[in-house]
């Protein structure tokens, strides 16, 4: 049925973005244990690629990247909603040295782009 094509392309895709984040994760934090593969496994699920890149992203500029680091971002970027859009372009922000808008504490999260 078509339903099933649909979950086993979403399977497939899902997968296929899992290999990037652990690619990215590597290149800029390190191997990752393996109860942090399961950990990333759910957070892609709840917050998405973008946001999931944009914290390997943060943490690696963290002053100790660590697992611990990144899933405060992640916490952080699921409790204020931050999609992906918003994810990219705070990324492109800190690409240009600016301060991403979510980390501001006490600020809500907003999406100027648009």
């Amino acid at each position: 049925t078509s339903s099933t094509t649909t979950r086993t392309h979403a399977h497939a895709h899902a997968r296929e973005e899992m290999g990037m984040l652990l690619e990215e994760y590597r290149d800029c934090i390190g191997e990752p244990q393996r109860f942090v593969l399961r950990e990333m496994e759910m957070w892609h699920e709840q917050v998405g690629y973008d946001v999931m890149i944009y914290a390997i992203h943060q943490t690696a500029m963290a002053p100790v990247p660590s697992w611990r680091y990144m899933a405060a971002i992640l916490r952080r970027c699921a409790t204020q909603r931050v999609t992906g859009d918003q994810a990219r372009a705070d990324d492109e922000c800190a690409a240009m040295g600016m301060q991403p808008r979510y980390q501001r504490k006490g600020e809500p999260v907003v999406d100027h782009w648009h």
